[in-house]
């Protein structure tokens, strides 16, 4: 029996090794380089419109999730496979202590930003695309960075207990992080580390997302058969791809945090052994907690695949023919909804 539960527990370490580790490390370089390059190509557009601003926001949200997912995944689990099956130095045990009591609070509050980020990103193309008359007010960037710093905020107060979840002990020898009596209670764990978390995390913003994006699709598909019977067809297309490059993201979005819910709702039901290796929450938890990555990793894949105008703003940047380009496809969307006029020909997508 005792041989049993070594192979497992090797087997669980090898498995969280090659997710959470090689996996996870290999989509963070991925998302740090692709969430860099667009900050940079987005910042080009030199508009006074709110849409690169949000985009570059959620951007920046993506990249502090994934800096804090190096600490809490990557760097526990490369440790642990190297160091298996021997025991962590003082120093290790420390540092994992320290991530555990703060910077895992830290990376709720970043997740939650990009959560909301990414509802007020939608809710400000749903109003281009569906309310283009009330359109003023949300797409202004004085107003959008308003709305930016109320949801940082906010997610520091919907994250604020748990950075009373762990007191960091320290002792002679070592340093550990242990649960206080507030994180153990069962009033808390079931009205705030489980219903209104979930609630507010989950459900609220991914079902807001999916009936938005359903009417974005809809509204997309009307687009594009107006555009078929118009012979000068190149700024409705730009305005399209625009619109595509959100309904993709938050497809994306919807695939990768419906995982992460199930996982939620599993936590809250099973028993304590009903977690630990080799138990099928052990695996699903670590699957789940990969997808999340993949959620911070994607955009700048997004725009490249669905944006002919990124793909032309990256190609100059890289190749440095042009050190500006005047006008990006969402210049010209919300030029031609802030001024209520058709605008021109624009350049060849």
């Amino acid at each position: 029996m005792s041989s049993n539960k070594t192979e497992f527990f090797t087997a669980c370490v090898t498995f969280d090794f090659m997710i959470q580790s090689v996996g996870m490390g290999i989509l963070i370089v991925f998302g740090f380089t692709g969430n860099i390059l667009s900050m940079i190509c987005l910042n080009r557009d030199r508009s006074k419109t709110a849409t690169p601003f949000l985009l570059i926001s959620l951007e920046v949200a993506d990249t502090f999730f994934l800096g804090f997912a190096v600490l809490l995944r990557v760097v526990p689990s490369t440790a642990i496979y190297i160091l298996y099956p021997g025991e962590a130095p003082s120093s290790l045990n420390t540092l994992l202590s320290f991530c555990g009591a703060y910077v895992y609070p830290l990376a709720l509050v970043s997740e939650t930003t990009t959560i909301y980020l990414t509802l007020l990103v939608t809710v400000n193309r749903y109003v281009s695309v569906c309310k283009p008359y009330e359109v003023s007010r949300i797409r202004s960037v004085t107003h959008a960075r308003r709305y930016v710093c109320l949801i940082v905020l906010l997610s520091f107060a919907i994250n604020l207990p748990r950075f009373f979840e762990y007191d960091y002990i320290s002792t002679e020898n070592s340093t550990r992080s242990a649960r206080t009596s507030m994180a153990d209670n069962h009033v808390y764990k079931i009205v705030y580390a489980n219903s209104i978390y979930c609630l507010v995390m989950f459900l609220v913003p991914l079902t807001t997302l999916i009936i938005l994006n359903h009417r974005l699709i809809r509204a997309l598909r009307e687009a594009r058969r107006k555009r078929a019977q118009l012979l000068n067809s190149d700024t409705s297309r730009s305005e399209d791809d625009i619109t595509l490059v959100l309904i993709v993201v938050v497809l994306v979005f919807v695939v990768c945090q419906t995982p992460a819910l199930a996982t939620q709702i599993l936590h809250s039901f099973l028993e304590d052994e009903q977690k630990e290796c080799p138990m099928p929450y052990y695996f699903y938890e670590r699957l789940s907690d990969f997808m999340v990555v993949v959620n911070s990793s994607l955009n700048f894949t997004i725009y490249c695949f669905c944006s002919k105008r990124f793909r032309q703003i990256l190609k100059n940047l890289i190749c440095k023919v042009n050190s500006e380009i005047p006008m990006t496809e969402i210049t010209q969307l919300d030029t031609k909804i802030d001024n209520g006029t058709q605008t021109g020909r624009k350049s060849q997508m």
